[in-house]
């Protein structure tokens, strides 16, 4: 293993060839961080990384694994990361795999791809620092320069005088005394107080736009120039922050590739989405039309699935995601104590805090509710519209699972003979309606529910859903309507 791993110490590149490499355990890929790990320490500074991915396989039970601590050593050790193999299978999964663990999409077919968005990189870098070394004595362009220029000229000043005046040698020489503390003082201040924090700030903002780890700028004081430092070092970290939300889409759009495994998208999807929102739970519900009741989906992040089984609410009862899906609007609250909408009995199993809900929208389809849980300082109005764009992309992505799986399930449905083969097109080429808000429920809707909660407390929850009752009341609709009409008119 140690020979696929060389480091190129004058061009600051860690050369990494998994060309026909299996990897198959856990001990194959702690080895590899440990070759790493080595390769940085051995440089001294963060390093460039190429990897050979030609005919590499990894082991399925090992690709979330492997994902997590490559990402891991890129966010400790790494400026950049990129990834070549002439599959585009190999690339495919590459992708998958940076769509899961929030890696770079750096992944091209050649090595000679590869290598130039490197150099492109650091070419563009050292531009900026043999730039910045010139510039520091040129007046033209340079503060520093210019302070220099400016004694200089007083020191001829001095000096002329000092001829035409024929002043003595000892106050002469007084005044360069003077002049010389003069100059250095001033051009030591103006470079480590001035100059110094620009030229980093210079450094980051280059790094910025390479879309390479950027150095934040260090503060050491509250003077103007520092405060000025610390606002660029929070402007870039919500810059570099935006960036990997916006990445977040394009990864969301990826996990298509995660296949027709409904559970397997859920985990990928709640751990997107609770990482790009910097929230501890995330958590998917689906809406059942025939129990007319939202179920949250195993698994979820950051909460077991022995507690997201005892999840599940109706619609008109308390909740927040119940009240996302009946409005299509997302809610958001900081204060879930005293929240009117929460289920009380859901936030105190799982220790809800802050609570940001969205509706899973697909077009016309209403599949439920996403729930993100306990963010430290609070959600705000961004995470909302944020939340809002990773629902409907959520929300497509998991239609296509269900259309996936309603494909197959027709192909074998057809297969073993219990429908024909014009059944099963047919059946491929119906809309899925999963759970539109089109329906009875919501007319008369508290008087529903409560004929719903008299059948569950005399007939259980089996019979009340899963037995086909039909039950007569003794509603008028229209006269219903009629006052609740004037109900809203009278309020």
């Amino acid at each position: 293993m140690r020979e696929r791993f060389i480091l190129d110490e004058t061009r600051n590149i860690l050369f990494i060839n998994f060309a026909g490499l299996r990897i198959e355990s856990r001990a194959q890929v702690e080895e590899m961080e440990q070759y790493v790990r080595t390769a940085y320490h051995q440089q001294g500074r963060r390093i460039y990384a190429v990897v050979n991915y030609e005919g590499t396989e990894i082991a399925p039970e090992l690709i979330d694994y492997y994902g997590e601590r490559i990402k891991g050593l890129h966010d400790r050790y790494g400026l950049a990361t990129v990834r070549y193999s002439s599959s585009g299978f190999t690339r495919s999964m590459l992708r998958y795999l940076g769509a899961a663990q929030d890696l770079e999409s750096n992944i091209f077919a050649t090595r000679a791809e590869a290598i130039r968005a490197i150099q492109e990189i650091e070419t563009h870098l050292q531009a900026a620092t043999e730039d910045s070394r010139w510039t520091l004595f040129n007046p033209r362009r340079s503060l520093l320069a210019q302070l220099l220029a400016g004694w200089l000229a007083l020191l001829m000043i001095l000096l002329v005088a000092g001829v035409v005046t024929q002043i003595s040698t000892g106050a002469l020489m007084l005044a360069a005394l003077l002049w010389l503390g003069g100059a250095t003082f001033t051009t030591a201040f103006h470079y480590f107080k001035v100059l110094r924090p620009v030229r980093q700030v210079e450094r980051m903002t280059r790094q910025l736009a390479t879309g390479s780890h950027y150095d934040p700028v260090t503060v050491a004081g509250q003077d103007e120039i520092s405060r000025l430092a610390a606002l660029l070092n929070e402007t870039a970290g919500q810059l570099h922050s935006d960036i990997e939300r916006l990445s977040g889409l394009y990864h969301i759009s990826l996990l298509i590739g995660a296949g027709n495994d409904a559970s397997r998208v859920c985990e990928l999807l709640t751990r997107k989405v609770a990482r790009l929102l910097g929230a501890e739970m995330c958590i998917l519900l689906f809406y059942d039309e025939a129990s007319r009741q939202l179920r949250a989906q195993t698994p979820g992040y950051g909460v077991s699935d022995e507690k997201l089984s005892r999840l599940q609410t109706g619609l008109h009862q308390p909740s927040i995601v119940a009240h996302v899906l009946k409005t299509g609007e997302p809610y958001l609250t900081n204060d879930a104590a005293s929240d009117p909408h929460i289920s009380r009995a859901a936030a105190a199993l799982l220790g809800v805090r802050e609570m940001l809900a969205a509706p899973l929208q697909a077009g016309e389809q209403h599949l439920g509710s996403l729930a993100v849980l306990n963010k430290a300082g609070g959600f705000l109005e961004k995470d909302r519209q944020l939340a809002m764009i990773f629902a409907a992309q959520a929300a497509q992505l998991l239609a296509h699972v269900k259309l996936f799986q309603q494909m197959i399930l027709s192909e074998r449905m057809a297969a073993v003979g219990f429908i024909t083969p014009a059944e099963s097109d047919l059946a491929m080429h119906e809309p899925i309606a999963l759970a539109s808000r089109k329906g009875s429920f919501v007319a008369a809707q508290y008087y529903v529910e409560h004929v719903r909660r008299i059948l569950d407390e005399r007939f259980g929850d089996s019979a009340l859903y899963q037995l086909g009752l039909r039950v007569h009341t003794a509603v008028d609709l229209r006269l219903q309507s009629e006052a609740e009409a004037a109900l809203r008119d009278g309020l």
